[in-house]
């Protein structure tokens, strides 16, 4: 939810895919839940807008049972730069600009 949430309020995804996103109904991935308030979930889905379509590409953790999103990366079809929404690890994302 929060995933979509961000992706939604972006100018530079609506930009490119248009408004009315949508993620398509196979998302893949990993969630772990452990015991302690801690996880992490890596999500990899496609996205549907008005404009064009795309795949995202997320990481969270969870810590003391609060979920944080800690990369969120949007790849629009037709285009090899990728659209940065969220990096606060700091990981090497290919064809993304720099300065990030």
């Amino acid at each position: 939810a929060m995933t979509m949430a961000a992706v939604r309020n972006d100018s530079a995804v609506e930009g490119a895919l248009g408004s009315d996103i949508e993620s398509g109904f196979w998302i893949n991935g990993n969630v772990n839940v452990q015991s302690g308030g801690t996880g992490s979930a890596y999500l990899n889905f496609s996205l549907t807008g008005s404009k064009g379509s795309g795949r995202a590409i997320s990481h969270s953790k969870r810590i003391n049972s609060i979920w944080d999103l800690r990369v969120l990366v949007v790849y629009p079809e037709g285009t090899t730069v990728p659209i940065v929404l969220e990096n606060k690890d700091h990981v090497s994302i290919p064809g993304a600009p720099e300065d990030l």
